[in-house]
């Protein structure tokens, strides 16, 4: 039995685009920086899961492929449905008309280095640290799950 796949259209108000395009990259040249709440890990796969579409790419450092926004996203998708690609917008990290960072919390100051540093050392920052801020709208994107390996 085939399944039956959400199409897009009742997105069509809310789909945006950018000029900065999404491509789909493979889980494991992603370097993560920041820890993530479980919880909201699940419910993401979940939403994701019923809606057997991917709609949101997130923000990766073209460089170095370190995940700057969508931790959960990125969890919920390939750790937890298996899947083996994502939609990314890749960037220039360090283009500060592009993007900035800062800290959600006051008890942990960050910036470009420390991303980085957690990143490539593996010791990650606690979860909702880093607050990436973009100066585009990425936009939206619509992709069939089994497009990006999942297998339900």
């Amino acid at each position: 039995m085939t399944k039956s796949i959400l199409s897009c259209t009742h997105l069509r108000d809310e789909m945006t685009t950018t000029d900065i395009p999404y491509t789909i990259l493979q889980n494991d040249k992603i370097l993560v920086h920041e820890m993530y709440d479980d919880a909201h890990m699940i419910y993401l796969s979940r939403v994701i899961s019923r809606s057997q579409i991917f709609t949101h790419p997130v923000i990766v450092d073209k460089r170095n492929f370190i995940l700057l926004d969508g931790h959960h996203r990125y969890f919920a998708l390939l750790k937890q449905l298996g899947g083996t690609h994502i939609p990314a917008i890749l960037i220039n990290y360090d283009d500060n008309s592009l993007i900035s960072v800062s800290s959600w919390r006051s008890d942990v100051q960050v910036d470009r280095k420390g991303v980085r540093q957690a990143a490539f050392t593996g010791e990650l920052l606690p979860i909702k640290t880093s607050k990436h801020i973009l100066s585009f709208n990425p936009g939206s994107v619509c992709i069939p799950l089994y497009e990006l390996g999942v297998r339900l």
